[in-house]
């Protein structure tokens, strides 16, 4: 079990976008059972490793801040599995708090804690837990977090000094009430107190006690404009302040909005605006990992029900599919019950490949001479796919709760694309097949040589599903959209931008260098292909990400729900 907490902050710290991709697809391998391609490098290099070649089993658990969810989409193609199973985790109720103060204490597992065994006094419990609740019963873990580290740094030195066992009571340890307050205190000024000068310190806790509280107490955000003009802080500053967890950062259109982190933070920062105290001290809070697995716990008990019912409902599904398809006759047309994606001819030409603007990856452009084929009008649907599915492969992909139908299908690998291409061709007669890379590039253009089919005023929600527009009013939540919806291109084509990331032959390279001008894949010339090219842009995509020359790939047998594909035909 590889545990990586705190994980938002690969994206807040001094990272870029290379150290995470090279980060990702090391997940990525070591997920799918692969070598990681570092360790491959090496051997070909002639290492020879004391350790075995067999890769281990591997559970990646990721914790991370709610706000930074949408971040991870940047890793899904490397890490299919990354955003499939999403745990949000509760509010603590009283019955789980005491559960995580109570039971870490006591655990005795040697050499993996600073503390050795102690125990809290069952009138210190009930005191946290009556201070910590709020309006609706429950507890906010970042405050536990704080109390609980703050009590077992102390335990430390006390069992530093004597090997009795300790009992914790409420007015040794933390002072009674008025030091509960005081912990939390200690943590915001000495967040405050990390700024290089008195200047910025000072600017910093007017930001906090003035502009990000209302005269109630309540928190309030302002962009990074309003902060700059009012308050007069630095960007490096802001940052800091949100790595050391005083401020969360949210992203608001052309700018970013910030606001306390804690509703328990923003109850200190007013009190101190009204109390004008200051108090010294250094708190380092570090998260407590039982709390959060209880949490996970219960949710996947819920879960595991659900999966149940859900089992037995796409059982019956496939059972239906298989009677349709075991009717097809292809002796008669009138009888044929296979499901053919609807096709359209495109006519041979000339166009130029890439963006000599775009990311690396589309550079540099270069002509590419078409010949006459036929390519989908829609993205494939689990319609059309579970046939395939159900009959040759005995399992469904998961629609993650999306629903099935005319909605494009989704977490389906290159591999699997490709054998239902097969499988089509072999019930129809016909040549099926994944598109290449540039006639899917040449039939999206569809003639145009823009950044976008559509004219660059124009509102990108005519033509695509994307971040700002697939949200579903009925739960709120980001996905893809039934087929052709959308106004389709030049050519006829729908969702060429937006809904689902496309499939489509070629092996990935990182730029167009040597690329073929005639239209066929681009194929290693010795070897195997460890990463396939993806079009399109997704339903989770910025409007930049939807260019025509947009690129991105993933493993032959990785599968997402950001991908899908379209099917091409030979004349």
């Amino acid at each position: 079990m590889l545990i990586l907490d705190q994980f938002e902050e690969i994206f807040t710290l001094k990272q870029n976008q290379n150290h995470r991709q090279i980060l990702a697809e090391q997940l990525g391998d070591l997920l799918s059972g692969q070598m990681p391609e570092s360790l491959r490098n090496r051997l070909r290099e002639g290492h020879k490793p004391d350790y075995s070649l067999r890769p281990p089993e591997v559970r990646v658990l990721i914790s991370l801040r709610e706000d930074s969810l949408g971040a991870l989409q940047e890793l899904a193609t490397q890490i299919p599995g990354i955003l499939s199973e999403v745990f949000r985790l509760t509010p603590l109720d009283l019955a789980r708090a005491r559960k995580a103060i109570v039971e870490p204490a006591a655990l005795v597992v040697p050499g993996r804690f600073r503390s050795k065994p102690f125990s809290f006094q069952t009138t210190m419990v009930d005191a946290l837990l009556a201070h910590m609740q709020d309006k609706r019963g429950n507890i906010e873990p970042f405050e536990l977090q704080l109390l609980c580290r703050h009590v077992e740094l102390q335990v430390v030195a006390r069992q530093a000094e004597s090997n009795e066992s300790l009992e914790v009571d409420l007015q040794t340890y933390l002072g009674g009430e008025a030091g509960m307050d005081k912990v939390v205190n200690q943590f915001y000024r000495s967040a405050i107190g990390r700024l290089d000068s008195w200047h910025t310190r000072r600017k910093a806790k007017r930001l906090c006690e003035t502009g990000l509280l209302n005269s109630e107490g309540r928190r309030e955000s302002l962009s990074r404009n309003q902060i700059k003009h009012q308050f007069n802080l630095k960007d490096a500053v802001l940052k800091q302040l949100v790595e050391s967890k005083v401020l969360r950062r949210e992203e608001r259109l052309d700018d970013y909005a910030y606001e306390l982190s804690h509703d328990s933070l923003a109850s200190t920062v007013f009190k101190a605006r009204k109390a004008k105290t200051r108090l010294k001290g250094i708190l380092t809070a570090l998260p407590i990992i039982l709390a959060v697995a209880v949490a996970l716990a219960l949710q996947m008990t819920k879960i595991e029900n659900q999966d149940v019912r859900l089992n037995a409902a796409l059982d019956e599904y496939k059972t239906q599919v298989r009677e349709i398809v075991a009717l097809d006759n292809p002796d008669d047309p009138k009888r044929r019950t296979i499901k053919e994606p609807a096709m359209t001819k495109v006519s041979a030409g000339r166009f130029m490949m890439g963006s000599q603007t775009g990311d690396s990856d589309e550079r540099p452009p270069h002509p590419v001479t078409i010949a006459a084929f036929e390519i989908g009008i829609y993205e494939v649907t689990f319609d059309e796919y579970d046939q395939f599915a159900a009959t040759e492969l005995d399992r469904l992909p998961d629609d993650e709760g999306w629903g099935r139908g005319k909605r494009p299908v989704i977490n389906v690998s290159w591999q699997e694309a490709t054998d239902y291409a097969a499988w089509l061709s072999k019930k129809t007669g016909k040549h099926y097949r994944l598109p290449t890379e540039a006639e899917w590039e040449y039939a999206a253009r569809a003639g145009t040589t823009g950044k976008y089919f559509w004219d660059a005023e124009e509102d990108p929600a005519h033509y695509a599903w994307f971040l700002e527009n697939s949200k579903d009013p009925a739960d709120g939540k980001n996905k893809t959209q039934p087929v052709g919806q959308r106004k389709p291109n030049p050519w006829g084509l729908y969702d060429t931008a937006g809904n689902v990331w496309e499939w489509v032959q070629d092996c990935y390279h990182q730029n167009y260098d040597g690329a073929p001008g005639g239209g066929s894949a681009w194929q290693p010339s010795s070897g195997g292909c460890e990463r396939r090219a993806l079009r399109g842009g997704s339903w989770g995509s910025y409007p930049s990400d939807l260019r025509s020359a947009i690129r991105d790939r993933g493993r032959p047998v990785a599968a997402s729900y950001f991908t899908g594909f379209r099917l091409a035909r030979t004349l």
